[in-house]
């Protein structure tokens, strides 16, 4: 069972590439995943080789579709292990109260923690969730799987007593063919002119991520500098940051392209000087290990559980100080791409074959009806 982000459009890619890696192993796999109707779902969500995709339109204050209900009671009939991917929430809560009735294992996987917008809400909002539904929600999982250390240090669990933390990384797909796009080809192809300097934000453009916050960024350095937004964007929040990027006078400068899949992923970030990522809070990050094996030059804020598999070498961290940040987008352009010999390297350590380790250890415990094996406890 996967959640996008509200305004992510479509299915969460990380949940679609382990679906994918499952049924590599040949597990089978059904991906019951909600989208939002502000951005329609993408066919590229629905395919995913060996896996069963089923797509529900559900916006945030939605009640949970009754055909996903009806379709999650008829999968519980056969299923060994149910996987619950998003923040906490009512939605989630119902959903583990249907496992625990059928008496089917489940992990809440990635984000145990209230999202940051929910955090920004203010009170309230956590008060709401924190409720006897919550409670039963992680004291009944089978496991809490997390991405990194930041990540669970985020959830601020029970300090004993409750379930095992599953600390398994995302699995990365890393093409090889990757290796064989040229950066000046890559330039051409989406249009960039050689003298620019092109500053690229790459993802879900949603509060959590600070997209907005790069504009004041921008305002410091010159008008060779420009900023792309490659990511599934709502209407509303393109138009604020569109609105404050001609308050701030660099409106000319900034563009949105939407989502970018497959090889296009690859061309933006080979054609990038530089990658940002100035998140309030990120579990993982898909998205900087790719800029990296990309040998793409990246800055990034602390909050990202990423970082703890990748070296200073690959990432610039700084806290978010728009003077600072320019200067280190001034020397990191300056500096230039590194080489692509990273990308062998992180293919091997996030692909599917690495990643599918612990995870299958988990499948065959719960084959077995035992608990996680040491190897895959965090």
């Amino acid at each position: 069972m996967s959640r996008a982000h509200p305004a992510s459009g479509g299915i969460a890619r990380s949940a679609l590439q382990h679906a994918s890696m499952l049924a590599r192993c040949g597990v089978a796999v059904t991906v019951l995943g909600l989208y939002s109707t502000s951005l329609p779902i993408g066919t590229d969500d629905l395919d995913v080789p060996g896996c069963i995709v089923r797509a529900y339109a559900c916006d945030p204050d939605d009640a949970a579709p009754a055909d996903l209900l009806d379709d999650l009671r008829a999968v519980l009939e056969n299923a060994a292990l149910v996987q619950l991917n998003g923040h906490r929430s009512p939605l989630n809560f119902e959903l583990a109260a249907l496992c625990q009735a059928a008496h089917v294992p489940y992990i809440v996987s990635s984000r145990c923690e209230l999202s940051i917008s929910e955090q920004l809400a203010g009170s309230a909002a956590a008060e709401a969730l924190e409720t006897p539904s919550q409670a039963a929600y992680v004291a009944g999982a089978w496991g809490l799987h997390m991405t990194s250390a930041f990540e669970v240090r985020r959830a601020a669990l029970a300090p004993e007593g409750g379930p095992p933390v599953l600390l398994i990384p995302n699995v990365v797909e890393l093409d090889p063919a990757w290796l064989e796009i040229s950066r000046v080809v890559a330039r051409r192809d989406l249009g960039i002119a050689p003298d620019d300097t092109l500053l690229l934000y790459f993802g879900r453009i949603v509060a959590e991520k600070n997209p907005g916050w790069l504009l004041h960024v921008l305002a410091e350095l010159d008008d060779s500098e420009r900023l792309d937004y490659v990511g599934p964007v709502t209407d509303v929040v393109r138009d604020q940051i569109l609105d404050e990027a001609r308050r701030l006078g660099v409106a000319d400068r900034v563009k949105f392209h939407g989502f970018a899949g497959g090889a296009n992923r690859a061309r933006w970030l080979r054609a990038a000087d530089v990658f940002l990522l100035p998140s309030y809070g990120e579990n993982f990050c898909l998205a900087l290990v790719e800029a990296v094996a990309c040998g793409t030059a990246a800055l990034s804020t602390p909050f990202v559980g990423a970082l703890e598999f990748l070296s200073s070498r690959d990432v610039v961290v700084e806290d978010l100080d728009a003077v600072r940040w320019a200067q280190r987008c001034h020397e990191l352009a300056a500096r230039g791409p590194a080489t692509l010999t990273r990308l062998p390297e992180l293919a091997e350590r996030f692909g599917p074959e690495a990643i599918a380790v612990p995870w299958m250890a988990i499948v065959g415990d719960l084959v077995c009806d035992s608990r996680p094996r040491d190897a895959a406890r965090g």
